[in-house]
């Protein structure tokens, strides 16, 4: 929906890109730090995807941009665009969780099926609007089909399919996919 294309100036280069993500901090406690998660998933995974297709990508890793969260508090006020230039980057993926779990209301903790709202935005550095270049919002469940007890998967290893799955279904915003590629997510 959004390809990550190089500058017809730079076209040899690789496109930089970097990912920001957050929740809020209402989070239930089996969730904070989901956006980190996230993140370490998002990452290598769209790096991988890029390299699949062979897009010229890099995308910065979670280190220093955590850093500059740590040493910025309010970087959440701050224009995504400004923080990527920062950052010399080509684009700047915005990822906030809006709410997400995992257990089926009213099953006592019992079954698992995750969901989850997250709106995304996509800014192009070359661009001189600092409005978004893309904007989508993902409403997922997983899995579709039944839900989960928790005897039959331990709650943590859920929680992690869970979040590999969300990452999948953010990369193929920004990197082609094939049918069988796809079809691994669900």
């Amino acid at each position: 929906e959004f390809p990550l294309k190089p500058q017809p100036k730079r076209e040899k280069e690789e496109v930089r890109v970097v990912v920001l993500t957050s929740c809020p901090p209402s989070m239930t406690p089996e969730m904070a730090g989901i956006d980190r998660l996230l993140a370490a998933e998002f990452i290598p995974l769209l790096e991988n995807r890029c390299k699949e297709n062979k897009e010229k990508v890099l995308v910065l890793k979670s280190k220093p941009i955590d850093d500059f969260k740590k040493e910025n508090p309010n970087w959440r006020s701050m224009s995504p665009a400004d923080i990527g230039k920062r950052f010399d980057a080509d684009y700047v993926i915005d990822i906030e969780v809006l709410s997400i779990g995992i257990f089926e209301p009213g099953t006592h903790r019992q079954l698992m099926r995750g969901r989850a709202q997250v709106a995304v935005s996509a800014f192009d550095l070359s661009k001189p609007l600092a409005d978004p270049a893309f904007t989508t919002e993902l409403n997922d469940v997983y899995p579709n089909a039944a839900e989960v007890s928790v005897t039959d998967v331990p709650y943590s290893t859920f929680r992690q399919q869970f979040v590999k799955h969300l990452a999948g279904m953010l990369v193929i915003k920004f990197s082609p996919h094939s049918s069988r590629q796809r079809t691994n997510l669900d």
